[in-house]
C-alpha cells in the first residue's frame, strides 16, 4: 500500500487534534515555558530533530520575511531559540510546527525536492528527537 504525502499529513493534522493525554507536557500550558506563539499547543520534549530542515537553509533564508514560520526555523537551525527559562537550546522542530512549516513551504512554492525531502525525512524513525525507548 502506497501512502501519499497528503495522506501522511492528515493523518498527523487528526493525530494532533485529539485531547492530550493527561500527564503529556504541552509548550504554553501547565506552567511548560512558550518559546514561541507557534509552538502553542505543540508536545514539548520531542520532534523533529534539525538536521532534517538543514536541506531548506538557503531557501528559508531568501524567503526569511515572508512568514515568521520561515523566520523561526533559521531561529531554531541557528539556535537562538531556548527550550526552557533556563536558557537550553531548543534542538528539534516540534511536530505540529514541523508539519504546520512544510505546509508554510509549499504555500510560498518552494522547490518541491526541497519540501519532499524535508517531508519524507521528517516521517523517518530515525529523525525524531526523543524518540521513546531511546
Amino acid at each position: 500500500m502506497k501512502i501519499t504525502r497528503k495522506q501522511i499529513r492528515q493523518i498527523i493534522k487528526e493525530y494532533a487534534q485529539r485531547p492530550i493525554p493527561e500527564g503529556e507536557p504541552v509548550f504554553g500550558q501547565d506552567g511548560i515555558h512558550l518559546p514561541h506563539p507557534l509552538f502553542k499547543g505543540n508536545y514539548a520534549g520531542n520532534g523533529i530533530i534539525t538536521n532534517v530542515f538543514e536541506q531548506g537553509r538557503e531557501w528559508l533564508e531568501a524567503n526569511r520575511d515572508k512568514s515568521e514560520y520561515f523566520s523561526l526555523a533559521l531561529d531554531i537551525l541557528d539556535e537562538k531559540i531556548s527550550e526552557d527559562p533556563q536558557g537550553h537550546t531548543l534542538h528539534y522542530f516540534p511536530f505540529i510546527f514541523g508539519e504546520d512549516l512544510i505546509g508554510e513551504m509549499e504555500k510560498h512554492q518552494a522547490p518541491a525536492d526541497i519540501v519532499d525531502g524535508i517531508s519524507w525525512q521528517s516521517q523517518a524513525t530515525d529523525s525524531e528527537y526523543n524518540a521513546p525507548d531511546w
